[in-house]
């Protein structure tokens, strides 16, 4: 430094002095400019510094407080369409295993915005009410999202939050910083804020917007940086993910899964919601296993459409450790109408439904992927990258016609619907004690 300031008075002279030429006034000139910058610069980046260490940039977005149960995927979902959107840390704790017993502290002193997902349990759940009275407490913006399922809470609910909680989980809570009183003020505190209204059944990304504009302190990504969108009406999807839609976290668990195959594989997937999605041209179908598979008419209907086109491969894919495997028992009930009720499958119901069965057999008598919807992004980006190999064939274009219904109530027809095999499935489809075979 002590050269460079050397420098500075050298080359401030130079210009005093008298020049024998014009060009060499307008050299020193230059150099004086760019010394001068370069001090400038420095000193710039010494009182930044300086700000720093006494206010330290805090190192998240975004914290995303919800109830594992009620909504972990959707939180993982929503997670990935920020994450398009901005360039800062989004936390997630299923992302952020090393920082749960600091996880008071991050949202007080290391988050900028607390994004709140109000399921129906949230409330009750004494983490997320240490989460929401922190961010209270230290004046750290929040944004409230209301779900599906969520009912705002009155004065009963309030005044009973003594005994929410067990008397060891209020401890811990104390132990923390957080008192039951402390609660009460920070729920009353979050019932006055506007909510970003949010609907699983539908397109995520008007709500996402939403977020993202009530969050302050966001630095933005370039439009032309963002990933392309999912699916597209103009496209025909290589891949479909069908799956049950009786609960939030089961839609939550296709749209996440489109999303990492698609960025992964770079190809068009969709999610069939119904029997009218475009099955013509397509090559797979995942069928998402999770509970209430069995019991939902909506989901048959999709699988009785997509059975219509012969080329078109089923590939089943454990994503719910809680789904229960079939047993005879389970085949019985399914058969006799006790699970899916033929009415509910419109026309020429029991044919439909005895189809129906015939396609869930076929569908278990192959290996099924493994999807861990609620584990962290580097476990789902190692079961995407398995999950890759199975997708062969998907440069071919194919544009088989539709067999009619009554061809596809033949048994001959649903024998011949097509599974994606995978090494090590025995020749004649035996399928182990649980009813199927994973990887």
């Amino acid at each position: 430094s002590g050269s460079a300031g050397l420098m500075f008075y050298l080359l401030a002279g130079s210009i005093l002095m008298d020049a024998e030429e014009d060009g060499e006034m307008y050299i020193a000139s230059f150099l004086f400019v760019i010394t001068a910058l370069f001090f400038l610069g420095t000193l710039l980046v010494g009182v930044k510094n300086a700000f720093e260490m006494v206010f330290p940039p805090k190192s998240y977005g975004i914290f995303l407080c919800h109830h594992k149960i009620g909504a972990a995927v959707l939180a993982r979902n929503l997670k990935i369409l920020m994450q398009e959107r901005v360039t800062c840390r989004i936390f997630l704790d299923s992302d952020e295993l090393d920082r749960l017993d600091l996880i008071f502290d991050t949202v007080s002193y290391d988050t900028k915005n607390l994004l709140v997902l109000l399921t129906r349990d949230v409330l009750s759940r004494m983490w997320c009410a240490g989460e929401i009275t922190s961010a209270v407490r230290n004046k750290i913006n929040i944004v409230p999202v209301e779900c599906d399922d969520y009912t705002p809470p009155g004065e009963v609910f309030l005044n009973n939050l003594e005994n929410l909680w067990t008397q060891s989980q209020k401890n811990e809570l104390s132990n923390l910083g957080v008192e039951v009183q402390d609660i009460r003020s920070a729920y009353e505190a979050l019932l006055k804020l506007d909510t970003v209204k949010l609907h699983s059944r539908v397109d995520l990304e008007p709500s996402v917007e939403k977020m993202l504009q009530s969050c302050l302190g966001l630095p933005q990504k370039l439009a032309l940086a963002r990933k392309t969108k999912t699916g597209s009406d103009k496209v025909t999807a290589k891949i479909l993910i069908a799956n049950s839609g009786k609960e939030p976290e089961t839609i939550s668990i296709a749209k996440v899964l489109q999303v990492l195959l698609q960025q992964k594989m770079q190809v068009a997937i969709s999610v069939a919601v119904d029997e009218n999605a475009k099955f013509r041209g397509c090559r797979y179908l995942i069928v998402v296993l999770t509970k209430g598979l069995f019991e939902d008419a909506s989901l048959a209907k999709v699988l009785l459409a997509a059975s219509r086109y012969p080329r078109l491969e089923f590939v089943p894919m454990l994503a719910d450790n809680s789904f229960l495997f079939p047993d005879s028992a389970l085949w019985t009930a399914l058969e006799a109408g006790q699970l899916l009720k033929p009415s509910d499958l419109g026309a020429g119901g029991k044919q439909q439904l005895q189809s129906t069965v015939a396609i869930y057999k076929k569908i278990f008598t192959v290996l099924a992927l493994r999807f861990s919807p609620w584990g962290s992004s580097g476990i789902q980006a190692a079961e995407v990258e398995a999950m890759i190999p199975r997708f062969r064939g998907l440069d071919v274009e194919i544009d088989d016609a539709p067999i009619s219904q009554g061809e596809l109530a033949d048994d001959a027809n649903l024998e011949s619907l097509q599974v994606a095999e995978q090494p090590g499935v025995n020749e004649d489809g035996a399928i182990n004690e649980d009813g199927i075979v994973l990887v």
